[in-house]
């Protein structure tokens, strides 16, 4: 599953138990892309969900969240994890000296750039 199917399957969950506050935990790297498609399935569904099979029924649940005072917040697991066990802050640390790290940072930007220029490819996955 990626990214944004697990944002619609994450709504869906929220407007079936009928949540107005929830958090999507996920790497600090990521946050900026998941954020921005979160907000492009309010700002830009025609970009966002064009290619949708479920497009009608996620604009459902969107509806539904939203008129239910529904509000997701992105939270870093990188300061959620050392919180559980101190041990996680040293090997945080240790992956982002990592030249996959720092590759990962790069590949993220530039999908962000992407979803901002509206060419990044969304690719569906079935729920």
């Amino acid at each position: 599953i990626n990214t944004i199917s697990e944002l619609v399957e994450f709504i869906k969950l929220a407007v079936s138990n009928n949540w107005k506050n929830a958090a999507v935990i996920t790497n600090d790297f990521q946050i900026p892309r998941a954020q921005k498609m979160y907000e492009l399935m309010y700002e830009d569904p025609d970009f966002i969900l064009k290619e949708n099979p479920e497009r009608n029924k996620v604009e459902e649940a969107l509806r539904r969240f939203k008129n239910n005072g529904g509000k997701i917040s992105f939270v870093e697991a990188e300061k959620i994890l050392p919180l559980r066990s101190p041990r996680y802050s040293k090997l945080i640390e240790a992956v982002k000296q990592t030249d996959a790290y720092k590759k990962r940072i790069e590949v993220e930007k530039q999908a962000l750039k992407q979803l901002n220029d509206r060419t990044y490819r969304i690719y569906w996955q079935p729920s």
